[in-house]
C-alpha cells in the first residue's frame, strides 16, 4: 500500500523553515525545510522504498519521524491507488469587480455614502468595514445599521469609539435584527471582552482597550491574523491579500484603494460612480502578491498572512516589506515592530500627518 500526501495539504517553503497547511481543517504546522523538500519531491509512493533512499540510520529515523508526524495529523493517508487523487487546484475567482470596502466615517459626507454603497453593491461587494474614529451620537450610529437593510453586502463590521451614552438594549435589538452586521468593535473600552454574541455565533459585539484614533492604526502584521483557509491561500498566490478588489473612502472623503494610501482616485462629492472608476489606479496593487514582496517572498507564512502596501519599510518601493511586520524569516524571530527606532523614524517621517 502506498502513502499519499493529502491533496488538501499545501507545503510552503521559507528561507529557514517551512509550514504545511491543512486547508481542510484550516490549520498549519511548522516543519523543517528538509521535510518540505522530501515530501515536495515525493508526495506519494511506497513508504519502504522512500525510506530506503536514505542510507544513514540517523537520517532514516528522522524521515520516519516525519511520516509519523504527518500520519498523526491526517496529512498523509495510505491507498492502493495514489494516482486516483489529484492535487487541489488553488485558483481564486470572484464574481464581481469589488469584493471588499472600507469607509472611514465622517458625518459631513453621510449624504453621499448611499451612492457609494449602491455602487459597490452593484459591483459585487460582499464585505465592508465602517470605521468611526470620532464619537458620534446614538441616532447616527443606529442609522448605519439601516444602510444595509436591503443590501447585497453580506458581512458588515463596525469599529466605533466607545460611548457610554449608547443604549445597549437598543443596539443589541438592532444587532439581532440586521443580520448582515457581523461584528461591532468598541475601542477605548475599559477592558478587552466579548459583550454580546448572536445565537449560533453568527456575530458578536466586543470591547477593546486599544485606542484607534485614525487610519494609521491599520497595517499591523500579526500571527493572530493568519488565515490558513482555501479561499485566502488561493487568493494570496496570485493577488494582494489586503488590497485585491478593494475600494475605500478616507475620513476626508477621498476615494482610494485603502484609507491610508497616498494615491487619491477622486472625491466622494464629485466622482462619477460607474465601472470607469475601477481603473488602473484602483487596480495598481491588486496583483502584488507575497512572492514579489521583499523579505515576504522568503517567509514561510506568506500565503496565510495579510499584507499592507500603505506603510512600507522603503516608502518609495511598492515591493517593500510592510513596516508593521516584526517577523524575521531569516532568524524565525518575532518582535514588536514599534520597538525598532529605525522603523519608528521612518513611520513618523513618512506616514504621520
Amino acid at each position: 500500500m502506498n502513502y499519499r500526501l493529502n491533496p488538501t495539504s499545501k507545503i510552503t517553503k521559507g528561507f529557514s523553515r517551512s509550514i504545511i497547511i491543512d486547508l481542510e481543517k484550516e490549520l498549519f504546522y511548522l516543519i523543517p525545510n528538509a521535510m518540505a523538500d522530501i515530501f515536495t519531491q515525493y508526495p506519494f509512493g511506497d513508504q519502504i522504498d522512500m525510506l530506503s533512499k536514505f542510507k544513514e540510520i540517523k537520517v532514516k529515523n528522522i524521515v520516519k519521524e516525519y511520516f509519523d508526524f504527518l500520519i498523526e495529523r491526517d496529512l498523509i493517508f495510505f491507498t492502493n491507488h495514489p494516482d486516483n487523487y489529484v492535487d487541489l487546484k488553488l485558483v481564486w475567482e470572484y464574481p464581481g469587480s469589488i469584493s471588499n470596502a472600507i469607509i472611514d466615517y465622517n458625518s459631513d459626507f453621510v449624504f453621499y455614502y448611499n451612492t457609494f454603497l449602491q455602487f459597490i453593491d452593484d459591483s459585487g461587494c460582499k464585505s465592508i468595514q465602517i470605521r468611526i474614529f470620532k464619537k458620534v451620537d446614538f441616532k447616527s450610529f443606529l442609522n448605519i445599521f439601516v444602510w444595509f437593510e436591503d443590501s447585497g453586502i453580506e458581512n458588515v463590521e463596525i469599529i466605533c469609539h466607545y460611548n457610554e451614552e449608547f443604549e445597549d438594549e437598543i443596539i443589541i435589538a438592532n444587532f439581532e435584527r440586521f443580520q448582515r452586521i457581523k461584528l461591532i468593535t468598541y475601542f477605548n473600552f475599559p477592558s478587552n471582552k466579548i459583550l454580546y454574541e448572536k445565537q449560533l455565533k453568527t456575530g458578536k459585539i466586543v470591547g477593546i482597550k486599544q485606542n484607534l484614533s485614525n487610519s494609521s492604526c491599520c497595517g499591523n502584521i500579526n500571527s493572530s491574523y493568519f488565515q490558513p483557509t482555501i479561499s485566502f491561500v488561493s487568493e494570496s498566490i496570485k493577488h494582494n491579500t489586503c488590497l485585491n478588489r478593494k475600494i475605500s473612502i478616507d475620513f476626508e472623503g477621498n476615494i482610494k484603494t485603502c484609507p491610508s494610501a497616498k494615491e487619491v482616485i477622486g472625491h466622494i462629492t464629485t466622482i462619477n460612480f460607474n465601472e470607469g472608476l475601477i481603473n488602473s489606479k484602483l487596480k495598481k496593487y491588486w496583483d502584488i502578491n507575497k512572492d514579489e514582496i521583499n523579505t515576504c517572498k522568503d517567509c514561510e507564512f506568506r500565503y496565510i498572512c495579510s499584507d499592507c502596501r500603505a506603510y512600507l519599510e522603503q516608502p518609495n518601493d511598492i515591493y517593500s516589506k510592510p513596516i508593521k511586520c516584526g517577523y524575521n524569516p531569516y532568524t524565525c524571530e518575532w518582535e514588536e515592530w514599534n520597538t525598532s527606532r529605525e522603523k519608528l523614524d521612518i513611520f513618523s517621517k513618512n506616514y504621520l500627518k
